[in-house]
């Protein structure tokens, strides 16, 4: 109904408030332009940039400087998780809806793809896979692989794939290549596609960088998710005694808690309500 879509139009323009102050959105022009006129492009960007869901947007949104053709990029992640979390974040700034619209995403078993799909995301296992019956990726008009320093098995073939379909010049200008990385690798990749004839350009985007402090308990601790709620609970008290002081009213920032594995995460979870109990007792 009508209050559906006007929430919808909110979210949006708040999540477009977020990304405009992501660092690589100064370099969108940059970027874009980069892709329209070299056939690789290597993006180096620090970890927080926001090049891994921003780019495939700035893309989409100017294909048709890219291609006059029917437009589809396919971007890949070492991992499922990755490709399917990302895929969704994509999804909700753009205003559509995950694998129904223009965002999908593919991985072992779970293919959230249909024919309107323009930005896909997958694992590059899954691209190598299409790569069997389709060597030269032809339905595709950018090939964005991510995390290009991990160098898995998996990636390497696909970059060598990649490297044989930029070396035939009939098939060169029909496909754009962008290599993203959180670390400097970019002269060993740019000297490789050198060598094959091919345009190369780099793109160094910085990220950003916040003060870290670093706090050790003075003993191991015997629980460590009762641990992890005290902290937060403690992190939390700190934010609202600062706010207190300092007459602020901040209500921003995330927390970010490293669990060992998917039962920890459960059972953390299910401790969510004590935070807020706990937090009542003592204000």
């Amino acid at each position: 109904g009508g209050d559906n879509e006007f929430l919808a139009i909110i979210i949006i323009q708040e999540l477009a408030s977020v990304r405009c102050k992501l660092p690589v959105h100064k370099y969108e022009d940059i970027i874009v332009t980069s892709v329209v006129n070299n056939n690789v492009t290597i993006l180096v960007g620090d970890t927080g940039s926001g090049k891994t869901t921003q780019v495939p947007q700035y893309l989409y949104k100017y294909r048709n400087k890219i291609t006059n053709k029917q437009f589809r990029e396919v971007i890949t992640q070492p991992r499922r998780v990755a490709a399917t979390t990302v895929a969704s974040r994509v999804a909700e700034e753009m205003g559509t809806i995950l694998g129904e619209g223009v965002v999908g995403y593919a991985v072992r078993f779970d293919d959230n793809t249909n024919h309107r799909t323009r930005i896909k995301f997958c694992t590059d296992g899954i691209l190598l896979r299409e790569a069997v019956v389709d060597p030269t990726l032809s339905r595709y008009t950018v090939v964005i692989i991510d995390e290009i320093h991990e160098r898995s098995l998996y990636t390497d073939t696909v970059l060598g794939l990649v490297s044989n379909a930029l070396v035939d010049v009939k098939l060169r200008d029909n496909i754009k290549v962008v290599l993203m990385s959180a670390t400097v690798v970019a002269d060993k990749f740019k000297e490789y596609f050198l060598q094959s004839g091919c345009s190369v350009n780099t793109v160094v985007v910085p990220g950003r960088t916040y003060p870290v402090a670093l706090y050790y308990t003075p003993t191991p601790e015997v629980d460590f998710l009762e641990a992890a709620q005290l902290t937060i609970i403690q992190i939390l008290l700190g934010i609202e005694d600062d706010n207190l002081i300092h007459g602020r009213s901040r209500r921003d920032g995330d927390i970010l808690v490293f669990l060992p594995d998917t039962v920890v995460r459960v059972k953390i979870n299910r401790r969510k309500p004590l935070y807020h109990q706990e937090l009542m007792k003592l204000r």
